[in-house]
């Protein structure tokens, strides 16, 4: 899921990215507790089915709020995804791709987006 900090989407950004990545919106752009939840349930569980992973998965995520929901947990308890909560706040640590791979793809697309 792609998460751009706007109200509305422009229709540049809709037509841009993949239909099967799923887009999000928050305030500043970052992910919020309904827009993980809404990545689990409509976006990351049906690519699994889809590729006929066997359940239950294991997925770690940063020990961030916006992981750490009851209705998010109810969710995964029910689809068999046993989310592990790593250090809270340490993508920079433990994602190395965040800052190899990921923040030049996402300094692209803000190039891409304003001009």
């Amino acid at each position: 899921m792609v998460i751009f900090p706007y109200k509305r989407l422009p229709k540049t950004v809709v037509v841009s990215v993949p239909k099967e990545w799923g887009i999000g919106t928050s305030d500043n752009g970052w992910m919020k507790a309904e827009l993980f939840y809404e990545y689990i349930s409509i976006i990351l569980h049906p690519h699994l089915i889809k590729e006929k992973v066997k359940f239950p998965i294991i997925l770690f995520v940063d020990a961030h709020k916006t992981h750490q929901t009851y209705e998010l947990s109810q969710l995964c308890s029910k689809l068999q995804i046993i989310l592990v909560s790593l250090y809270p706040n340490a993508t920079r640590i433990l994602q190395p791709a965040d800052v190899s791979s990921f923040k030049p793809l996402k300094n692209s697309w803000k190039k891409a987006l304003t001009n």
